[in-house]
């Protein structure tokens, strides 16, 4: 018996097509490129409005409290600091670029309110053109398998 060398089957595409496919998994991936941006852009603002939800709860509960009464506040990985509340009916708000005002606590809330939900509706268009590109990739997925077999 003696051994015979086999060539692997290759698939001869005309050159159009073979362009068309090229663009196909070119676009494919300028798409996985962008839902990964989406997906950096959309962890961030969840991350700001679970800051905002936290200074909300705070500023709440100051207002339950009195000059002078002693309080635990949190600085972060489950470690907290005693402090003595001065001032429980002003806040500090950051009004960007590392600049803050003083605010009555109802005023802070008003504004600290009007910017989650201004965040929520960022994060709900953004999802939106998550969910448009998914399906325009999953299109482009569809026609590049049907020309040059199933994409890794």
């Amino acid at each position: 018996m003696s051994a015979r060398a086999t060539r692997p089957t290759t698939y001869k595409m005309d050159q159009a097509r073979e362009e068309e496919a090229r663009s196909l998994v070119n676009q494919l991936e300028m798409g996985k490129r962008q839902m990964d941006t989406f997906r950096r852009q959309a962890e961030m603002i969840e991350g700001a409005i679970v800051e905002i939800n936290s200074a909300l709860d705070t500023i709440k509960a100051m207002g339950k409290h009195s000059p002078g009464d002693e309080i635990l506040v949190q600085v972060g990985s489950g470690s907290f600091m005693r402090a003595q509340i001065s001032d429980a009916e002003n806040v500090l708000v950051g009004i960007g670029g590392n600049l803050t005002a003083e605010k009555k606590a109802p005023e802070a809330l008003e504004i600290l309110d009007v910017r989650g939900k201004k965040l929520a509706e960022s994060l709900d268009k953004l999802q939106k053109t998550m969910g448009d590109l998914a399906m325009r990739m999953a299109e482009l997925n569809k026609q590049a398998e049907s020309m040059i077999g199933p994409m890794g």
